[in-house]
């Protein structure tokens, strides 16, 4: 086996050992994770890889994504509100 398809094989086997931590909402994913790991994901179906996962899956993977970083983004309008309202 051609040592690009091991990593291929090592990505893939990591994707489904670590969705468990975007699907369960009491589980805390490392900083980061549930926006990197979605792109991970984005950027393999682009690539015409098959994943281990439902279709549901996928839709909540992409919606946790958006709602982290809608989070992101309105705990950084908040820091500048409050930076500009004390200045």
């Amino acid at each position: 086996m051609p040592l690009q398809w091991t990593f291929v094989l090592l990505g893939l086997h990591f994707i489904e050992k670590n969705s468990s931590y975007i699907m369960d909402e009491k589980s805390e994913a490392p900083v980061g994770f549930n926006i990197i790991f979605p792109n991970m994901i984005r950027l393999g179906i682009e690539l015409g890889l098959e994943f281990p996962l439902k279709q549901s899956d996928f839709h909540q993977i992409f919606l946790l994504r958006e709602m982290e970083l809608q989070r992101f983004v309105a705990a950084k309008m908040q820091t500048l509100t409050c930076m500009v309202s004390c200045a």
